[in-house]
């Protein structure tokens, strides 16, 4: 359930065939989220950067539904997208599936990439090329 519609009433939503009555559930921290099999990375009015690095390394599966328009990306999605490390549904889409069960195999990859993300020196490499690029980009 979805805990914020921040831009949206009632009406609003009902027009895109969202009853708010029956989408809404109250704000859950991120280990009561943990306790779940299902995790959804969802699109807002900004991208939820801790999410992956909370949700993948655990025994969760992190599922991602992306915008319908352009995306926000952290420094780590590109990688993500690449390695098919999230399955992508859009929200049609996983209304409409029967079944998650197919994706469970993910878990073992979701955690030792979630893992990787969160070591000092992936993170420490990524800062540095980052820097080495702005450097010549902007000082050169």
């Amino acid at each position: 359930k979805v805990s914020r519609f921040l831009s949206h009433n009632a009406s609003s939503l009902l027009e895109e065939g969202i009853n708010i009555n029956e989408a809404s559930g109250d704000w859950m921290n991120h280990q009561d989220q943990l306790k779940y099999k299902y995790i959804l990375d969802m699109y807002g009015h900004s991208i939820g950067w801790d999410r992956p690095c909370w949700g993948l390394p655990s025994n969760s599966i992190l599922i991602l539904i992306p915008p319908k328009g352009n995306r926000a990306l952290t420094w780590y999605y590109p990688s993500i997208i690449e390695n098919n490390i999230i399955p992508e549904f859009s929200m049609d889409d996983l209304l409409n599936t029967n079944s998650l069960e197919q994706y469970n195999q993910l878990l073992p990859e979701q955690q030792s990439f979630g893992k990787e993300i969160l070591n000092p020196s992936t993170v420490y490499n990524f800062m540095k090329e980052f820097l080495l690029v702005y450097n010549a980009h902007y000082n050169s």
